[in-house]
């Protein structure tokens, strides 16, 4: 009994914790809304309302099947496919930068 308290006590605060996250990201997204860093926080954005979305089937399934699996699978292959194509955005973007002989930071 104590670990099913347990399994939703972290969900709901998974749950809690991302949408602060999420609404804190869009609050930075409107900020740096037209520069790469903007866009990568854009990107994350949608990652952690997929993270989001999968707590709370998480908590109302509460199960462990194939399709759960199947959908936590997908997330973290989403999740690390995003990664790469921000460190690529990264590395070309400070490739762009050194070409011109400037510096990344003022």
């Amino acid at each position: 009994m104590a670990s099913g308290v347990l399994f939703n006590v972290s969900v709901a605060f998974a749950i809690v914790t991302g949408t602060g996250a999420g609404i804190l990201s869009l609050l930075t997204w409107e900020i740096f809304r037209r520069t790469a860093f903007g866009a990568a926080i854009f990107a994350l954005t949608f990652v952690m309302s997929t993270f989001i979305l999968y707590h709370v089937v998480l908590l109302v399934l509460q199960s462990n099947s194939s399709n759960t699996q199947l959908l936590e699978c997908s997330m973290y292959t989403c999740l690390f496919v995003l990664t790469i194509l921000l460190i690529h955005y990264q590395r070309r973007m400070r490739a762009r930068v050194s070409n011109r002989g400037e510096t990344a930071w003022p």
